[in-house]
């Protein structure tokens, strides 16, 4: 979904340590879930991960300074990792039910906080019949096809046209090369 923002572009080309990188390119997702996880993370992908709210205020303050744009970063000091709760656990034992989402993508451990604010409280279900049978809005749920019901009870889906392989080559490339 074409190139990064310059803003994300001008954040990375800094080379601060203590910027990480975004979300997109700190993961790795198997190939059976990145429907159900480009549409459950959506604008999150391009988060950038911070070590400390420090980080994220001086880059925050570059933005400012240079006008160059917004960016959302998750400081992995202070972030909120979103959590299941105890009745919603029990929904993972039920048939149809793949698991927690941010159990089933790859990162290096000390990312873990931010994937589990991002991912964290959704469940991977085989179908929305699955997802209407364990009863809409008493947990984020995500097809393996990409259509999502969220816990207000809002169903988004339809059909999703996939996000390009190579266009993610590209951008990783990209990425690299600003690097």
């Amino acid at each position: 979904s074409g190139s990064y923002s310059p803003t994300i572009k001008t954040i990375i080309s800094l080379q601060k340590p203590s910027v990480y990188g975004i979300v997109s390119n700190l993961i790795k997702i198997p190939s059976d879930y990145r429907v159900a996880a480009e549409v459950s993370g959506g604008s999150r992908f391009w988060n950038i991960i911070v070590s400390d709210t420090n980080t994220a205020a001086e880059c925050i303050s570059f933005l400012k300074r240079e006008r160059i744009g917004r960016a959302t970063f998750l400081p992995l000091n202070k972030i909120k990792q979103r959590e299941l709760t105890d009745q919603q656990k029990q929904l993972l034992k039920q048939p149809g039910v793949i698991g927690l989402l941010s159990n089933l993508i790859k990162s290096d451990p000390k990312y873990i906080p931010a994937i589990k604010h991002i991912f964290g409280d959704t469940i991977v279900v085989e179908n929305l019949g699955v997802a209407r049978k364990l009863g809409i809005g008493k947990v984020r749920m995500v097809t393996l096809d990409g259509d999502l019901a969220e816990t207000s009870g809002a169903m988004v889906g339809g059909y999703y046209k996939k996000r390009e392989e190579a266009a993610s080559d590209i951008e990783l490339e990209e990425y690299e090369q600003v690097r």
